[in-house]
């Protein structure tokens, strides 16, 4: 008898078929779901018109719901997958095994020289800097280096462009940060594609999730609180590992992306079919830019909703800018969908391919703003003014008023002019400003004064009571108070001197606030 026979003798026949039957269709489900995995996904003639997405059939589609997102976002990364290979499975995954194999002492932060395993054979050299004198957790970010020999050893300050030493500026400034040696540079010999790898890219991006798990396993770390920053090649690697690990909430790049069509006009495509990035890109395109699977802003645009700004400066002979001033066009229609408090913002600095001090400065604000959100405000008591939150507008219309001396300083006038319109702005009710000393003032006012005891330039933001308290030193403290207030707490996004994003929100509360900080550099601008 054969095997079916004797299955129908034993069990009888009815069962039996029923039985082979269920099973028929469950493969056919199988095969289903395998061609589905392995058919290729829709080819976007129009990638930077990221509101529609293609059927099996190549029709359009408006994206009207997050739902309508996913499936173009699935695309995007399956076609960048076409490039460079599928992320690897979570069979891949070993034990970290972290290894510290150095330890300096240094003013403000200790730096370890570790290695820490990705794979079963494979361990990565990195450097680890911690901050003195933290408590509790604190933010952390993965700094990841550009294409230089030296590898991690520049972020971290031990050689290179004091421009990209970022790690040892953001340990300086309370982060615990993470430097990986990216596959040939630095002291990272691996070969991906002697280990099952298409590209580099993909192996660069499972070996940042791992320095993201390595982050979350620390004592030190708020787990729930990781960036990325990066410079050039370091720049579209922020970018990749955000796209796969939604553990990255906040993202920095700098020269790390533009247009395809741009890029291809300055280089024809010379980077990426390099050994570092996705060599099968050779093959998939033949030299013909429409052939492109994916386009960088496609990217770029799969980390929504997350706070994510782009340092692109003029000069740029790598990463053209021509590609990018219009961007923010594609991207943030995407913000609006996800109904995200902020929007992608750009940074044009009069530079070359560097990442320059003052859009550093922006970076680490950016950093400070979405990653340290929740530090420094007092924690109070029962029954405290601590615990209220302030009502500055609803509806519109506001019972606050603005408040400065009777005899402002240059700096308090223009700070008092710049919030009441920008308030106005947000909420569509006017703040009046009024010169009146200290005594006799209602309760409801914010006020905005010089304190002799803050150092140069430092600013304090805190409420008491109803009244909410904008101070600054001596010259521009109070300057850097207001924006320090408007960016962080009503959203509003600074792109440069002459030019802000501002949000409407006709009903504006503030939380209880006693935050206090000082501009890591002399000069605020990008």
């Amino acid at each position: 008898m054969t095997t079916i026979q004797t299955f129908i003798h034993r069990r009888g026949f009815r069962r039996a078929a029923s039985l082979i039957l269920f099973a028929l269709v469950l493969a056919s489900i199988g095969l289903i779901r395998a061609a589905e995995q392995t058919s290729p996904p829709p080819f976007y003639p129009d990638k930077l018109d990221l509101m529609h997405w293609l059927d099996d059939e190549g029709r359009r589609h408006p994206v009207t719901t997050l739902k309508d997102w996913q499936k173009r976002r699935e695309h995007i990364l399956r076609n960048f997958e076409l490039a460079t290979g599928p992320l690897p499975g979570a069979e891949r995954k070993v034990p970290l095994d972290v290894r510290v194999t150095e330890v300096v002492q240094l003013e403000k932060y200790e730096r370890r020289k570790l290695t820490f395993a990705t794979e079963h054979n494979d361990r990565v050299n990195a450097y680890l800097l911690i901050p003195k004198k933290i408590k509790g957790r604190v933010p952390a970010v993965l700094c990841l280096h550009q294409t230089t020999d030296i590898g991690s050893r520049e972020p971290v300050g031990l050689g290179g462009s004091t421009d990209l030493h970022y790690a040892a500026e953001l340990a300086e400034r309370g982060y615990v940060t993470l430097v990986p040696d990216y596959p040939y540079l630095g002291e990272n010999h691996y070969d991906p594609y002697k280990n099952g790898y298409v590209s580099c890219t993909m192996k660069g991006i499972w070996n940042h999730m791992r320095a993201i798990d390595l982050l979350q396993s620390l004592p030190e770390v708020d787990g729930q609180r990781i960036g990325a920053i990066g410079h050039s090649l370091g720049g579209h690697n922020s970018l990749f590992v955000a796209a796969y690990d939604d553990r990255m909430k906040c993202v920095v790049s700098c020269c790390g992306y533009g247009s395809n069509e741009e890029y291809f006009k300055q280089h024809k495509f010379t980077g990426g079919e390099g050994v570092r990035y996705y060599p099968r890109i050779k093959e998939l395109i033949g030299g013909d830019a429409k052939k492109m699977p994916f386009d960088l802003i496609e990217i770029a645009a799969t980390l929504a909703p997350r706070p994510f700004l782009t340092v692109a400066p003029l000069r740029d002979s790598n990463s053209p800018v021509p590609g990018l001033p219009d961007a923010p066009g594609p991207l943030t229609p995407l913000s609006e969908l996800h109904n995200a408090p902020h929007r992608p913002v750009l940074a044009f600095p009069d530079a070359e391919h560097t990442f320059p001090v003052a859009s550093r400065e922006k970076a680490y604000a950016w950093f400070d703003r979405w990653l340290k959100a929740n530090q420094g405000r007092p924690t109070g008591t029962a029954g405290s003014s601590y615990g209220k939150r302030l009502p500055l507008a609803a509806s519109g219309k506001t019972p606050y008023l603005i408040v400065i001396g009777t005899n402002p300083t240059p700096e308090e006038q223009t700070a008092s002019e710049w919030l009441a319109a920008t308030l106005e702005q947000v909420t569509g009710a006017k703040f009046p400003i009024q010169k009146q000393d200290a005594k006799d003032l209602p309760a409801t006012i914010i006020r905005i004064a010089a304190d002799p005891k803050l150092k140069s330039e430092e600013w304090r933001i805190r409420t008491v009571g109803e009244t909410l308290l904008l101070e600054g030193g001596w010259p521009r403290g109070t300057i850097y108070a207001v924006c320090e207030f408007l960016e962080t707490h009503v959203g509003v996004d600074r792109l440069d001197p002459f030019t802000e994003v501002v949000p409407r929100k006709p009903t504006l509360t503030i939380p209880a606030l006693d935050r206090r900080g000082q501009p890591a550099f002399g000069y605020r601008s990008v």
